[in-house]
């Protein structure tokens, strides 16, 4: 079973992320901002985050500036956005993201294929 840290503000997203990737199989953690998610980056197995840009506390690039990559061994990482704005999708990458979702504009199947893909790829 794979790990997943879902990292996201939105209630309703948490909820959806959650059952259409639980009912695939996957086992979630959830936390509501950056800061929850690296506590329970700590405390957990963890195989992927889903890890949203907007979030308060401590949104998701500042997850990344902070994020340990060597102390967590490269954990997989999708960001979640709600927009194609390039050069925020570049930083993301720049800053050890492995791929984004646009969440306005993809469907359940999509996402879970995207997660699906990202977790099948060697690189890390």
């Amino acid at each position: 079973m794979t790990n997943i840290l879902l990292i996201d503000d939105d209630d309703a997203l948490q909820t959806m992320y959650s059952t259409v990737l639980g009912s695939a199989g996957h086992n979630i953690t959830v936390a509501s901002n950056g800061q929850e998610g690296l506590e329970l980056l700590d405390q957990n197995s963890i195989d992927l985050i889903l890890l949203d840009v907007n979030m308060p506390v401590m949104d998701g690039f500042g997850f990344l500036e902070t994020y340990d990559r060597k102390k967590h061994g490269g954990i997989k990482i999708i960001m979640l956005t709600n927009s194609n704005d390039i050069p925020l999708i570049n930083r993301a990458i720049a800053l050890g993201a492995n791929n984004y979702i646009d969440k306005a504009n993809v469907t359940p199947a999509e996402m879970k294929q995207i997660v699906d893909g990202v977790l099948n790829s060697s690189a890390a």
